[in-house]
């Protein structure tokens, strides 16, 4: 008897011991970012570094002062300068639909009361319907704008996570993909290795001010098979070839980092098969021809842009790169992005009436 209650206290001994170990040593959760919110299977991600630009400059040179902005006025605060980064991500086939993840340091309340004040200024109702997914809140409101036919985008909060912002069923697959970091299951997914590897092949590695990654599967594939064909033609031989080429690209990726007073460009594109690379690089050296005689393009500037490319291609892998002065990167920008007024309408002189 006393044998056996030994045994039985081992046991006990034996199995406490191992309960506090797994509870000792167990995997910690993980802090995540606005880019671990990137599903694996996302057609595009967009993910840019706001503190790096404000860092530079270039974010007050393209966006001018933060009393400016409507989205300032409407919030009461500016919410570019509570931003660290932002990653816009786009599903396949999604037909508009889009999720924003952003780390910000902004409360809860503020950013409520922002968001309902948005809501407002488009015609919309701010109520919202509230329910949970993992550990997030997600509010949706009952109409984003004064179109009820547009679906309501969801904001999901959490106190130190990332927010996210966009349709639900697309913003679920964001925070499953932040818990799965969170947990340490699986990898770190193909938009964030294609990241990586971009930056480990500059020396030394750079910060990124913004990195544009996507990843073309079958499907995409046949869709840009159809549009070329109707562009090209089945007759042209070249065109075929080139178009085969593109064809076998699988992923591709594109950053932009500071270094000096220049911006520099870097690409890089992965193929199927080495001869698919080929003919791409082909093409693009044959863009960079014509552009380069295009006068449209001198006029704005791009010229040295287009000079400055080169390719390289290594078996599978296709490098680009280009630079430009930071000052005329900002020039650019701003040309595209600053609201330019309609001409307005010539006055009509009101005609004499007739004697």
């Amino acid at each position: 008897m006393k044998a056996l209650s030994r045994s039985v206290a081992l046991i006990l001994v034996g199995a406490g011991v191992a309960l506090l170990s797994v509870w000792l040593f167990r995997a910690k959760p993980r802090a995540v970012r606005a880019k671990d919110a990137v599903p694996p299977d996302a057609f595009v991600a967009v993910a840019i570094d706001v503190g790096s630009l404000r860092a530079s400059g270039a974010l007050r040179a393209l966006f001018g002062a933060s009393d400016e902005q409507s989205v300032t006025k409407l919030c009461g605060f500016d919410p570019v300068d509570r931003m660290q980064s932002l990653v816009f991500t786009v599903p396949e086939g999604g037909d508009g639909i889009f999720g924003v993840a952003v780390d910000a340091d902004v409360s809860k309340d503020d950013l409520v009361r922002c968001a309902d004040a948005v809501v407002r200024s488009r015609g919309g109702d701010p109520t919202s319907d509230v329910d949970a997914y993992d550990t997030y809140e997600v509010m949706t409101p009952h109409r984003g704008s004064a179109d009820a036919k547009t679906p309501a985008r969801s904001l999901a909060y959490l106190g130190r996570g990332p927010i996210l912002v966009g349709q639900k069923e697309w913003l679920h697959r964001m925070i499953d993909a932040l818990a799965s970091v969170r947990d340490g299951r699986g990898s770190p997914g193909e938009h964030e290795t294609l990241r990586a590897h971009l930056a480990s092949s500059i020396s030394p590695p750079p910060s990124f001010l913004a990195t544009a990654t996507v990843l073309l599967d079958k499907s995409v594939r046949e869709k840009i098979r159809g549009e070329m064909t109707a562009e090209v033609g089945p007759g042209d031989e070249a065109g075929s070839a080139m178009m085969l080429g593109v064809l076998g690209v699988s992923s591709a990726v594109v950053g932009l980092f500071e270094r000096g007073h220049e911006v520099h460009a870097v690409g890089s594109l992965r193929c199927e098969e080495e001869p698919q690379c080929a003919l791409v690089e082909k093409l693009i050296l044959k863009v960079r021809g014509e552009w380069s005689k295009a006068p449209g393009v001198r006029a704005l500037g791009l010229g040295p842009v287009v000079d400055h490319l080169e390719v390289d291609r290594h078996g599978t892998e296709l490098s680009l790169r280009t630079s430009a002065a930071t000052t005329d990167v900002i020039g650019w920008a701003k040309l595209f992005l600053e609201p330019h007024p309609s001409p307005r309408p010539a006055a009509i002189t009101p005609r004499a009436p007739t004697p």
